[in-house]
This record gives structure tokens, C-alpha cells and sequence, in this order.
């Protein structure tokens, strides 16, 4: 006695089940393979503003330099190689290389990147080098810079070490939303589908 099929989708069902799943399925896997991989020793994004509507406020994308400090390397879940590019804000390097040590020291380093190399391997983003984490002293909590970057002192600001749900949580959400930003640049109809 198996699981009966799931019922067959009515027609002008509206939302995320009108596309029957398998187009959901298709954009995942197109946005998945979108994320690139960077070998530079720097990353230098320009700051954007641009404008939705006459209406509605701005998307801001400040500027970044970072440079990289290390890799982490290690293997994920699904057996693969899994690496996660380390950078730092080049204007207090020092700094930033010290929180990073910190976080080093005390295994929140590791632990955000675990977490984040699992979100890649739940969305089927390859786990070398396409998911980066970033030290700086910004309000940025994560960019899609061609691969995608998430701040570690966000991390560890928010505790998110000590609450794994609420990491959980708010990253994945995180994630999904740099993914769909290789859909569209600002926060409109297409970027929110």
C-alpha cells in the first residue's frame, strides 16, 4: 500500500502551486547554476542605487573591497569536496582578521560554514568556491557578487551559533534570496516569485 499520486492541479489555481512544482523545481536549478565561482585574491562591487518605481523606496547595494584571507575546506554531507572562500574588509584588515580568528577560536566560524555549505547542497549550488564568507563591519547581511557572499559578523552578532533554529531560519531565507537576485538586480515582481 503505497502513497496515492498527488491530485492533479486545477486550472486557474493561482501562487506557488499553479506552476505544478516542476517549474519551481526548473527556476531553483536554473538560479543554482548561476552562482559563480571566484579565484581573485580581491573583490571590489560599486555601490548601486536603483529605483523600482517613482513610489517606492531605493535598493541600495553599498560598495564592497574585500580581500581574500583563507579558505575553508572540508567535506560536505553528500560526500563532495566542499570549500568557502574567506574575505575581509580591506580598509581595517587587521581588524576584521582578528574577528575572524575570534571566530576561528571559538568554532563559529566552522559552524557558519557548515550551515552555509548545507543551504548550497540544499539548493543545489556546487559547494567550491561559489559560497563565500565575508568579515565586515557593515549593516550588508549577504550579496550576490556573481557568487554569493554572507557576512559572518552578522552571524555572530545575531547569536545565531547559540539559536540553530533561528539560524536555520533566517539564513536559508537569506540564501534563497541571493539566489533570486540572478533573476532580477532589485527587489520587484520577478525577484519575489
Amino acid at each position: 500500500a503505497g502513497v496515492p499520486p498527488p491530485p492533479e492541479p486545477v486550472m486557474g489555481v493561482r501562487g506557488v502551486a499553479a506552476d505544478n512544482r516542476r517549474e519551481r523545481r526548473r527556476l531553483l536549478e536554473r538560479l543554482a547554476r548561476s552562482v559563480l565561482t571566484t579565484n581573485e585574491r580581491q573583490m571590489i562591487s560599486a555601490a548601486s542605487q536603483l529605483k523600482h518605481k517613482a513610489e517606492e523606496c531605493h535598493d541600495c547595494n553599498p560598495q564592497h573591497d574585500l580581500d581574500r584571507a583563507g579558505r575553508l575546506v572540508g567535506t560536505a554531507t553528500d560526500g563532495t569536496e566542499a570549500s568557502v572562500p574567506i574575505w575581509v574588509e580591506r580598509e581595517g584588515r587587521q581588524t576584521a582578521e582578528s574577528r575572524i580568528a575570534a571566530a576561528h577560536r571559538s568554532g563559529n566560524l566552522a559552524k557558519f560554514a557548515s550551515l552555509l555549505v548545507s543551504l548550497a547542497e540544499l539548493f543545489n549550488v556546487p559547494r567550491v568556491d561559489r559560497v563565500h564568507i565575508f568579515e565586515e563591519d557593515t549593516q550588508t547581511v549577504a550579496f550576490n557578487g556573481g557568487a554569493l557572499f554572507f557576512n559572518l559578523r552578522y552571524f555572530i552578532t545575531e547569536d545565531h551559533a547559540e539559536n540553530w533554529e533561528e539560524a536555520l531560519c533566517f539564513w536559508t531565507v537569506s540564501f534563497a534570496h541571493e539566489l533570486a537576485h540572478f533573476e532580477s538586480v532589485v527587489h520587484d515582481r520577478q525577484h519575489g516569485r
